[in-house]
């Protein structure tokens, strides 16, 4: 995934990543550059054409400039249900609130232990 505010990806940035088959591309991005993503040469030394890496996705709003570079370059353009933003405040709210129960479920275990301590302490037992 982009930083939300990088705006600029200059060409070739990524050229000849061929383990990269996606990238997330946040609305902030206004200018993505030639052969900046999803290109790589046959052969190294020689200059050619780049070919294009075959099933490279992109995600990102529709109508930005992820989509344009996505549909120039004939790319897959798999659109973001919301706004990118809304769309990361959504995951983190989701993993925050599993860490928060989590959390709890460990402090009333913890607290359940204490408790069973204590009263094999007062019983003169000791776990």
């Amino acid at each position: 995934m982009i930083g939300t505010g990088v705006t600029v990806i200059e060409p070739n940035t990524f050229l000849n990543c061929r383990h990269l088959y996606r990238v997330t591309i946040p609305p902030s991005v206004k200018t993505i550059g030639y052969h900046a993503f999803g290109f790589y040469y046959g052969n190294p030394g020689i200059w050619e054409s780049g070919h294009r890496i075959h099933n490279f996705t992109i995600c990102g709003e529709k109508g930005t400039e992820a989509e344009r570079y996505a549909l120039e370059n004939r790319f897959i353009f798999e659109e973001l249900c919301d706004n990118f933003k809304s769309v990361s405040q959504r995951s983190w709210q989701r993993n925050n609130k599993a860490i928060r129960k989590n959390v709890e479920s460990f402090r009333i275990t913890d607290e359940h232990k204490g408790a069973s301590e204590q009263a094999a302490l007062n019983s003169g037992m000791s776990g």
